[in-house]
């Protein structure tokens, strides 16, 4: 997945906080809900998040955590580390949208 749509993602999920959206409601149409996210995602210049992923890869338990920073229109950075057994993985990925 590309850092770029990573950061749109992280951005419409900080706006369906921002909006106070609950999803679990079924009777909201779809449609409705992600333009109200779009709009509100449009309003945020900037943004800063935690992040931790849980991954599976062939059958090994991976666990990264890290942060992850967006600047509009199109600078992100995202820093994570993890472990893999005894082996010890850091990675920094820069983006400016190019």
């Amino acid at each position: 997945m590309k850092i770029a749509r990573l950061c749109v993602i992280g951005g419409l999920l900080i706006a369906v906080m921002c909006l106070g959206i609950n999803l679990v409601y079924a009777d909201q149409k779809t449609e409705e809900l992600i333009s109200k996210v779009e709009a509100q995602a449009k309003t945020i210049d900037s943004y800063r998040a935690d992040l931790t992923m849980n991954m599976d890869v062939m059958g090994q338990k991976i666990v990264y955590t890290g942060k992850l920073s967006f600047k509009k229109p199109h600078k992100s950075k995202m820093e994570m580390s993890g472990k893999i057994g005894t082996m010890d993985i850091k990675q920094i990925i820069i983006s400016d949208g190019k």
